[in-house]
């Protein structure tokens, strides 16, 4: 039997995933910000984040469900860059 992944599902498990990773990067101000109409939206300095490691991280989902080809990353992979952030944490801590 074959388990079906709807795209938006990938789609939103890779958001949520960045969304953490934007958290762990951005600080010093806000992450989010109201407009005036009541909507609510990253800043600019937050949606660079979200845009810089969405896609991988969405490839990466793709590629352990099996919906897509592996290939040979790049940028530094998502494993590197959580090291990072869990150093920089235990340094600043």
């Amino acid at each position: 039997m074959e388990n079906k992944i709807d795209n938006s599902d990938v789609i939103a498990l890779a958001a949520e995933i960045t969304e953490y990773i934007v958290y762990e990067l951005v600080y010093g101000g806000p992450i989010k910000i109201q407009e005036e109409n009541g909507d609510e939206r990253y800043t600019d300095e937050a949606q660079e984040v979200f845009n810089d490691h969405y896609g991988e991280i969405k490839d990466i989902i793709e590629k352990g469900l099996g919906l897509s080809e592996p290939e040979k990353p790049e940028q530094e992979s998502i494993q590197d860059l959580l090291n990072k952030l869990t150093l920089k944490n235990y340094l600043k801590g």
